[in-house]
């Protein structure tokens, strides 16, 4: 869904709302490794929301974003398991989508674009990311990270 742009002077502005189901995806396991594999396979939703603010005919831009998902795994192995004893047939053969848990993950970001030529822009952007996780056998775990980015883009 996108809402009506507003125009006030040399300034545009706009909102966009997502929302979709996720059939199957993959949340980061703080407890499954196996082998190459260190997630869970989950299902869920997520929504992304973003405000665009735009200044003589995108010269210089600005949008801020906010992404949230939810994903449950709801097929684990055995609790009383030690994966680390596993053999490769056991591994290969493991029917579990990984720890049983529910993950929320919220991704913020703040980015400025300034347009340098005609395709050439200086881009600068900082992100916040949270992950919250919730296992039945495990202990909870939450995690943090915060990026910055400063990129010369060009647009194709």
């Amino acid at each position: 869904m996108q809402l009506q742009q507003l125009n006030v002077g040399n300034w545009d502005f706009s909102a966009e709302a997502h929302a979709n189901g996720i059939i199957m995806g993959g949340v980061l396991s703080d407890h499954y490794q196996l082998k190459n594999r260190n997630y869970n396979v989950a299902s869920g939703f997520g929504t992304k929301v973003n405000l665009n603010a735009l200044l003589n005919k995108n010269q210089f831009s600005a949008t801020l974003s906010h992404e949230f998902y939810r994903m449950f795994t709801w097929n684990g192995y055995d609790p009383g398991a030690d994966l680390t004893t596993f053999t490769e047939e056991q591994i290969k053969t493991l029917d579990a989508q990984g720890d049983e848990s529910q993950a929320t993950m919220h991704i913020s970001e703040l980015r400025l674009d300034y347009r340098l030529a005609k395709r050439w822009f200086l881009t600068g952007s900082i992100q916040y990311f949270r992950r919250d996780t919730n296992y039945r056998y495990h202990k909870d775990v939450n995690s943090k990270s915060t990026s910055a980015r400063l990129m010369a883009t060009y647009v194709f």
